[in-house]
C-alpha cells in the first residue's frame, strides 16, 4: 500500500514513515540577490528577471502546497478503500471513544495528545461543534475532515499488537493464545462451540 501511495500522492505519503505531514515548502533565495531597501526597478533589476524568479518561485512553492492539500482526501479515500469491513468498524469505534473521552477530559483539563495529535485536533474539531454530538454526527465529522495522518494514526492504534520487551516473550505469549482457542483432538465440534460461549 505504502509504494502505491507514494506512485499516487508523492511525498504526501511519508505520513505512513514519519507520522507527520510533509513540512512546508522553504524557498532557496540564496541564489537571489539581496532585495533591495527600495522596490525592485529597472536600476536595482534590469529586465526584471530577479522579480520575475522571485514570482516564479513563490508560484511553485503555492502550487505544491495546494497540491499536498487537494491529495489529502484522495489519499484518506485510498487508505479507507483498504480497510477491511471490520477494520474500518474498529476504527469508527475508537475515533468515538477517543471523542467521547476528549470531551469528557476537556473539562478536567486532562488531556494526553502525544500519542495522536493529529486525531486529537480532529477529535476537538468535533467537539467544538456542540455540546450534544451522537456518534454518527462524530464519525460525519471526521469523514468530513479527511484527514489522512488522522485516519493513520487511528489506524495504527487500533491494529497494532501489544508487543512485549522480547520475540520470545512474545513467541511464548502468541502460543499460550493459539492453544486456548483451538480445537483440541478429542474435543467435538460442539464442545468446542460451548466453550466459547460461556
Amino acid at each position: 500500500m505504502v509504494t502505491k501511495s507514494q506512485q499516487k500522492f508523492g511525498k504526501l505519503s511519508n505520513i505512513f514513515i514519519s507520522k507527520a505531514y510533509p513540512a512546508p515548502i522553504t524557498l532557496n533565495l540564496s541564489l537571489l540577490p539581496k532585495q533591495p531597501d527600495t522596490s525592485w526597478n529597472d536600476t536595482n533589476d534590469p529586465y526584471s528577471i530577479t522579480l520575475e524568479c522571485l514570482k516564479a518561485a513563490i508560484q511553485l512553492k503555492v502550487k505544491k502546497e495546494a497540491a499536498i492539500e487537494d491529495n489529502k482526501p484522495l489519499l484518506y479515500g485510498f487508505i479507507k478503500d483498504h480497510l477491511s469491513g471490520s477494520s474500518l468498524t474498529q476504527v469508527k469505534r475508537f475515533v468515538i471513544q477517543k471523542t467521547s473521552d476528549l470531551s469528557n477530559a476537556i473539562d478536567g483539563n486532562k488531556i494526553d495528545e502525544r500519542s495522536c495529535p493529529e486525531l486529537s485536533i480532529i477529535c476537538k474539531y468535533v467537539i467544538a461543534q456542540g455540546d450534544n454530538i451522537s456518534a454518527t454526527k462524530i464519525w460525519e465529522s471526521f469523514e468530513c475532515e479527511g484527514s489522512p495522518l488522522a485516519l493513520w494514526e487511528a489506524i495504527l492504534l487500533t491494529h497494532q499488537t501489544c508487543r512485549l520487551q522480547s520475540a520470545r516473550l512474545d513467541q511464548d505469549k502468541a502460543q499460550q493464545t493459539y492453544s486456548v482457542i483451538r480445537q483440541y483432538d478429542t474435543e467435538d465440534l460442539e464442545r468446542y462451540k460451548l466453550r466459547f460461549y460461556k
